[in-house]
């Protein structure tokens, strides 16, 4: 395994924990208890590219968020340029 992979595992499972499930240790290993919460996610199932919305058109897709979403929402700085192809 790669050390991106390695990182990305690390990553969801710290995800996972801020969302209240239990990947359990974050050890950057994607073991039972990762695989398992990463299952439970209730994510949308994407067929394609365009089952999701792009983020300029979430708003009109999903509606405005309410209070309780809103109090959640964080924006990062990330200490390096991100780009997305």
């Amino acid at each position: 395994m790669d050390l991106f992979s390695r990182r990305y595992i690390a990553a969801m499972q710290a995800c996972l924990t801020q969302l209240d499930y239990d990947p359990g240790i974050i050890d950057r290993r994607e073991g039972v208890f990762t695989r398992e919460m990463i299952n439970r996610l209730p994510l949308p199932s994407a067929s394609t590219a365009d089952a999701l919305p792009h983020q300029r058109d979430v708003e009109a897709a999903c509606g405005t968020p309410g209070a309780d979403i809103k109090s959640k929402m964080v924006c990062i700085e990330l200490p390096f340029d991100l780009r997305i192809d």
